[in-house]
């Protein structure tokens, strides 16, 4: 499953904690590893009841609320979320940047996201955007990967809309290097089987460590494409 997937990839250590914003009935936050703490919220109350029994108990903290009133100085060390898409991507958008807004230093941020022009346009103004005198708005905001999905990852929930999950890091301070980035195409898959297979052992890069930010390496990038066939196309560049 996706969620689990994303769960994995935030290569969570032992007692880092959670978050899942506007966490629906559970179908990422129910793979959270007991070892770690897990908030997740979810305004709806039928939803909230599902989500509950899916992801609740333990040191699970389970909240009816809505995202926007969660107060920022709550602070997690990964962040998984499938959140609205709303209009224009703008809900998504908010989301995002407002989940990293909770993220902890040398944390890791993973959202599905809409992957259309909207989208994009608010993404790069996240974390490429500057103010006028030329300094980033979220310069620890670090693109690690990118994950483009199939139209049929979307079929249960009745949408044939184009989404992918991107995967942010937060290092605060000055850094040479920003870390390894990768790319993945999978939208030419046409079965939810040949997007889980695809998915099943697809490693992300790992999380920046925040003692080791003066690393002269040069980040590499690896694109990756998948076809129906299952055959991958990979593209390496420094």
């Amino acid at each position: 499953p996706i969620g689990l997937k994303m769960v994995e990839w935030g290569m969570a250590r032992e007692n880092e904690n959670f978050l899942e914003p506007s966490a629906g009935h559970g179908a990422i936050a129910r793979w959270v590893p007991s070892v770690n703490k897990l908030t997740a919220i979810e305004p709806s109350g039928d939803l909230f009841s599902k989500l509950n029994v899916a992801a609740g108990g333990g040191s699970k903290n389970i909240l009816q609320e809505r995202f926007e009133d969660y107060h920022v100085v709550n602070k997690h060390d990964v962040i998984v979320m499938n959140p609205p898409f709303g209009t224009n991507s703008k809900t998504a958008a908010d989301h995002v940047e407002k989940g990293f807004a909770h993220l902890r230093n040398g944390g890791r941020l993973i959202a599905i996201v809409p992957d259309g022009s909207s989208m994009n346009k608010r993404l790069d103004k996240f974390l490429y955007g500057t103010n006028d005198k030329g300094n980033l708005y979220n310069p620890s905001a670090i693109l690690r990967a990118e994950v483009q999905l199939p139209s049929v990852a979307f079929e249960r929930a009745g949408t044939s809309v184009m989404g992918k999950i991107i995967v942010i890091d937060k290092v605060e301070g000055d850094k040479i290097s920003g870390g390894d980035f990768k790319r993945i195409d999978l939208r030419d898959l046409k079965d939810i089987r040949e997007l889980f297979n695809s998915l099943e052992n697809l490693t992300m890069p790992k999380r920046i460590d925040i003692q080791s930010t003066q690393n002269t390496d040069v980040p590499a990038i690896e694109q990756t494409k998948v076809n129906s066939d299952n055959q991958e196309s990979v593209f390496k560049e420094v």
